[in-house]
């Protein structure tokens, strides 16, 4: 299983000023069962006995930095795979109101409790539930808000996990409605201590701890990681997608009779990761080619985002998209490939030119070796030939968010750079750079690297030259 985080605890910043909701008591909804508990802690954490230090690196809530209205923080080692996805959503309420849409050029000005309020709604619908489930703070909502969240330490390590858990309380929704009404009502929920956890535990809740299991190929392994505290990549992709699957590749894989299930259409929001660099994963076009320009960057230890206000980035891919879907309905073993008397279903079902001579032309053209057999890989190069070639090698901007706070007193802020995605007969160094981002061309930095799994001939010229880091 792939982590999607795990990184050092770092000092945390003072959080004094966060408003909490300590208008309401939430000590009167119902407490969630033992055994419900039980269940809950297990598919998250697998034992009772959680280590002390992971389970403090979940205890904050919601933040956000003093000098972006928009960007999260993160502070301490652990929950970037909730975290990084939520600001993934958050960015794209932020900067686009459709797929097609031109970006707001007042994004990063924008009240982020607000947008986060549209975001923990659309994560919810994600769900596919009609019935929504969420896990209240205990008594003061702002307790260990000013307070406690600051801390390296809990005030009381012998009581710290069993009161959290013990005192877990719900209020159920028949609606999204519902839902919407009481999360404005109660716009930071989630920003007092273990509002993260909490969160993820809504979501489990909502959608049920038996789907989220039947969703897992062994529901044995946690959601986090019980070594280091860090969430696994099931997890990641519950928040993305809906679904906890266990893998970033497209649909279904068969391996030797098991079916291993992927995912299955492309979110708002995009994945890519270094380890595909190093040939360690697979990750399919459908989180590579999302429907914003926004893509969580995985590392081996840390999840951080890259994100572009260009939407004609992806937007060119929507067409390749609803091909490779056509595709795979008549790919019946997913095996990657179609029988070549099936190419005129194919191309009847995409409304494209599909007379008979045509076909036949069609057919032997990609069927070269007369096997009876048209690769997908073959299909879409021959219709699509075009798709990642953007914008005649022309820079645009690109920002990098990182939301692990480092020791010192530097806020989180997004990182600004210029990108250029190369065709590929165009010399590497022969590139428009700006005359005010210097000269340094990052080439082979680990966010390029990533960045390369899907655009291969990337470049980046980053403000200042400083190359930001991915972990």
């Amino acid at each position: 299983m792939t982590p999607t985080g795990g990184e050092a605890t770092v000092d945390a910043p003072d959080v004094s000023s966060v408003n909490a909701d300590v208008s309401v008591n939430f000590q009167s909804h119902d407490r969630i069962p033992e055994h419900v508990v039980e269940s809950l802690i297990r598919l998250v954490w697998k034992t009772r006995e959680i280590a002390r230090d992971n389970l403090f690196g979940w205890s904050q809530g919601f933040t956000f930095s003093s000098a972006e209205p928009t960007a999260l923080i993160q502070l301490h080692g652990g929950p970037c795979a909730v975290i990084a996805p939520v600001q993934a959503y958050l960015l794209k309420n932020a900067i686009y109101t459709s797929p097609n849409s031109n970006a707001d050029p007042r994004w990063r000005e924008k009240n982020g409790n607000e947008v986060l309020q549209a975001t923990f709604l659309e994560l919810f619908s994600l769900l596919d539930v009609s019935h929504f489930t969420l896990v209240l703070p205990f008594g003061n909502p702002a307790k260990r808000n000013a307070d406690a969240m600051v801390h390296d330490a809990p005030e009381n390590p012998d009581s710290f996990e069993r009161d959290f858990h013990l005192n877990l309380r719900i209020q159920k929704f028949s609606s999204l409605n519902q839902l919407q009404k009481f999360l404005t009502d109660h716009p930071t929920l989630f920003s007092s201590s273990f509002g993260i956890l909490r969160f993820l535990y809504s979501l489990i809740l909502s959608k049920t701890i038996q789907k989220i299991e039947d969703d897992l190929e062994d529901p044995s392994e946690p959601l986090i990681d019980a070594a280091h505290g860090h969430g696994n990549q099931p997890l990641t992709n519950l928040i993305i997608t809906g679904r906890a699957v266990n893998n970033v590749w497209d649909d279904v894989k068969e391996f030797g009779g098991l079916r291993l299930q992927g995912i299955h259409f492309r979110p708002a929001v995009g994945y890519l990761s270094l380890l595909e660099n190093m040939r360690y994963v697979e990750v399919g076009f459908y989180l590579k080619c999302p429907q914003y320009p926004i893509w969580l960057l995985g590392s081996e230890t840390h999840l951080s985002i890259i994100f572009a206000l260009i939407p004609s980035l992806v937007t060119s891919e929507a067409e390749e998209a609803a091909a490779i879907r056509v595709f795979k309905q008549y790919d019946e073993h997913g095996s990657g490939f179609i029988d070549t008397g099936k190419l005129k279903d194919v191309l009847t079902q995409l409304d494209l030119f599909r007379e008979d001579d045509y076909v036949k032309s069609l057919q032997d053209k990609l069927d070269k070796d007369n096997l009876g057999l048209i690769l997908r890989s073959d299909f879409l190069s021959e219709f699509f030939p075009h798709t990642n070639k953007f914008n005649n090698s022309k820079p645009f901007s690109v920002y990098h968010y990182n939301g692990l706070l480092r020791n010192g007193d530097t806020p989180v802020k997004y990182h600004h750079g210029r990108a250029t995605i190369l065709e590929v007969d165009v010399d590497l160094q022969i590139i428009d750079i700006p005359e005010d981002c210097g000269n340094g061309i990052d080439s082979d930095s680990a966010i390029v690297r990533c960045l390369r799994t899907k655009y291969p001939r990337v470049q980046i010229v980053w403000d200042d030259n400083k190359i930001p880091s991915i972990n």
